[in-house]
């Protein structure tokens, strides 16, 4: 932990292997697991820190930590453009544990992946169910901006035109808001409402 916290990675990857190859099930080893994961992660070797992950959902079950290393999972998933992984990741912690504090999270993560999977009437979907279930949290305005533009590639652009305002609306600053304005712009053409656009 203290050599993370050093952000001396190799040396951290060493330890923490080492402390998994003493005991792979001790209190901690979920911990372990997920800090091995994050060091391999900070070097930028994604196929070892999903590995990681992936190993510690086969040999803890039953560990309380298990929504986060499908978070990660499916973060790191995600960074390593295997959307397709990511999602599924990101599915298994909202079917087990919907209640979790990374739902929230999961679900943006979960309709961007779908996104990216040219799966906009899904990534609709599940933009809505977050905006739905937590309306006031931080990622309220990135799940609409990403929900407008699913509703754009749906040709729904009125919706995404609401989504958009919203965002522009809230405290979303620089790329952020050039971007909602690009799009909203695209969608006000789409509409023929030129002079908006």
């Amino acid at each position: 932990v203290s050599q993370v916290e050093l952000k001396q990675y190799a040396a951290a990857v060493k330890s923490l292997t080492a402390a998994l190859a003493a005991d792979a099930h001790w209190r901690q080893a979920g911990e372990t697991w997920l800090l091995l994961a994050h060091a391999y992660r900070q070097r930028n070797d994604l196929t070892n820190a999903r590995t990681s992950l992936v190993k510690m959902i086969a040999q803890l079950p039953g560990s309380p930590r298990l929504d986060q290393a499908h978070a990660r999972l499916g973060e790191y998933s995600y960074a390593a453009g295997d959307y397709r992984a990511a999602a599924k990741a990101y599915q298994v912690l909202l079917t087990r544990w919907p209640q979790s504090p990374l739902a929230p999270q999961a679900l943006h993560e979960l309709g961007c992946a779908q996104l990216n999977l040219q799966d906009a009437q899904t990534a609709e979907q599940t933009l809505s169910r977050l905006l739905e279930k937590h309306p006031q949290h931080a990622l309220a305005s990135p799940a609409r901006y990403a929900r407008a533009m699913a509703r754009h590639q749906l040709q729904k652009l009125a919706p995404a035109v609401e989504d958009l305002q919203a965002v522009l609306a809230g405290p979303a600053q620089g790329a952020g808001k050039s971007d909602a304005r690009y799009l909203l712009g695209l969608c006000y053409m789409g509409l023929k409402q030129y002079a908006k656009a």
